[in-house]
């Protein structure tokens, strides 16, 4: 059954400001980049995916046999693609593209 975030057994908005910061902690792949706050679609449509969240006229529902850990998941996966997203959208300087000019194994 979907029910809004008051209904749900755990604090929904701190389970994802939890999540995030701890994801921003220990980013993956290396990257340091920080969250902002561009990265909430990611997080609506990576619960949507998951069958935790959907839209309901104005007011989003989510699946209350769901545990926090599957939410807690979601984030991660979103801030992943997220992250990708970013690095994909971002700018290269001419010293960071020479970088890609250097032969394999140097």
């Amino acid at each position: 059954m979907f029910v809004s975030p008051e209904c749900l057994p755990f604090n929904l908005t701190a389970l994802i400001e939890t999540a995030v910061s701890d994801w921003s902690a220990s980013p993956p792949m290396g990257f340091t980049r920080p969250v902002l706050d561009s990265c909430g679609d990611f997080i609506s449509d990576e619960m949507d995916a998951r069958g935790l969240r959907r839209q309901d006229a104005d007011d989003p529902t989510f699946n209350d046999e769901a545990e926090s850990e599957a939410f807690r998941e979601a984030v991660f996966a979103a801030l992943d693609k997220w992250l990708v997203m970013v690095e994909i959208s971002m700018k290269r300087s001419p010293e960071d593209m020479e970088e890609y000019r250097r032969p394999c194994g140097e």
